[in-house]
């Protein structure tokens, strides 16, 4: 709970606040190992100096010794305790202060009388004596402490100076994130078109900025077509609606004028197309908002297959003979969908003849659709997967359909991680190619 606690004040702090406290943490983590490095190197110097002096005198000592003799020893009035013994380890000589100490018998650190000292241990050329040479290590306490007093008291004045700067620096970088955030508050649903500036600098906030303005790009693409589909659907809706109007007053106003069953014809005619225009944008909302990825083996020959028997009495030449088995990966009752609106696109279109085709290469799994009617000009082969598109030869109502069955076929095609294109059939006409995910079997 404790340290649920503290994140959670931390996190409610501003940027600037946790920066300048990251800092002055830094520079303390900082300072705590400058002053033990700090202490751990004077105590290394000192020690090295007195190892050095020891060894020093040890040699002089040695070199008078085999020159002058032993009364060197017995005259050297130095800080050093000097001995010199002979074979059997007995003393032969001592220096002032060591007649009642003893110098251990060792080369390097060691304690006599509780101090700490560096004795040195050398051989007198020519004999069996051996002078020994203990230096006491240099008290650098006092010096050390200085050193840890004088940093300690420069450490909270070099805190705040830090976390002053640190607050200062973060303060200055991180205006022009505020300046971002308050020209995207001020574009509301109205103005998308605006934009913001991107800095020069070639940094995160020009990356930023970048950022931001894609993502208007996007919202105001995402608004337009959104706009575009309402006025669309409008315009759609509104003809049939019209109509049952229109005949609705002709049957209250001059009966006489319907031929027998005639109303009932155009009632029926008017709320098929409502009825399919609603179903169809049902479609495209449902793909475009429900989420679902869930796949499951197809048999993609079989569907298509299926799908055919409803289009085989309509006097067209449909030709199967390359439907080939396939297995693909998708939903069953969307792909029927997409079956099904393709097949009547190209009946719509077809003057005799249309292909079907089935199969699988190395680039996937294959659905391909063809007919031999006026095909698609290059330039509309984009724009005829749009929602609401027929071209000009495809306008009239009674054959044009709604408009929205190959904007259906994209948009189930596209989020189940599948294409559709199409181009120019041998021999001409339309042919649509759609590529789908084959159906792994691992």
């Amino acid at each position: 709970m404790t340290r649920r606690g503290g994140t959670g004040l931390l996190r409610g702090l501003s940027v600037r606040a946790r920066s300048a406290i990251a800092s002055a943490l830094a520079i303390a983590v900082v300072l705590g190992v400058v002053i033990v490095g700090f202490s751990w190197v004077l105590r290394w110097n000192a020690d090295g100096q007195t190892r050095e002096l020891a060894e020093t005198t040890a040699e002089v000592l040695v070199d008078r010794v085999a020159v002058d003799g032993l009364a060197v020893v017995t005259e050297y009035d130095g800080e050093a305790l000097v001995q010199v013994v002979d074979a059997a380890n007995r003393i032969a000589a001592v220096g002032s202060g060591a007649a009642n100490l003893t110098v251990p018998a060792v080369s390097g650190p060691a304690t006599i009388d509780g101090t700490r000292y560096y004795v040195a241990d050398q051989r007198v050329p020519g004999t069996e004596l051996q002078v020994r040479v203990a230096r006491a290590y240099d008290d650098d306490s006092e010096a050390r402490e200085t050193a840890r007093t004088v940093l300690v008291a420069v450490a909270p004045t070099l805190l705040v100076l830090v976390a002053v700067l640190a607050w200062l620096s973060t303060s200055r970088a991180l205006r022009p994130v505020g300046d971002i955030r308050r020209e995207v508050e001020a574009i509301g649903a109205s103005d998308l078109h605006r934009r913001i500036e991107v800095p020069p600098t070639r940094d995160e906030i020009a990356d930023l900025a970048t950022t931001m303005n894609s993502l208007l790009d996007r919202l105001q693409t995402g608004s337009q077509a959104q706009r575009r589909f309402v006025a669309d659907a409008s315009h759609e809706l509104r003809s049939p609606v019209a109509t049952l109007r229109q005949y609705a007053e002709l049957a209250s106003t001059h009966p006489e004028d319907l031929a027998p069953g005639e109303l009932a014809e155009v009632v029926d005619a008017a709320s098929l197309r409502l009825q399919t225009l609603v179903d169809d944008l049902l479609v495209l909302a449902t793909v475009a908002e429900s989420g679902d990825r869930r796949r499951e083996e197809i048999d993609l020959d079989d569907l298509v297959l299926t799908e055919l028997v409803a289009f085989r009495s309509a006097g067209v030449t449909i030709d199967s003979a390359s439907v080939r088995p396939t297995k693909v990966a998708g939903q069953e009752r969307r792909l029927a969908m997409v079956v099904r609106n393709l097949l009547a696109n190209a009946m719509r279109h077809t003057t005799s003849r249309v292909r079907v085709a089935t199969g699988s290469d190395d680039a996937g799994a294959f659905l391909v659709v063809a007919d031999d009617g006026p095909g698609v000009p290059a330039p509309d082969r984009e724009r005829i997967f749009d929602r609401f598109v027929r071209l000009d030869d495809g306008r009239a109502r009674d054959e044009g359909g709604s408009g929205l069955g190959l904007a259906i076929v994209a948009a189930v095609v596209g989020e189940g991680g599948g294409t559709v294109v199409v181009d120019e059939a041998p021999g001409g006409g339309a042919r649509f190619t759609v590529r789908l995910p084959a159906w792994d079997e691992d």
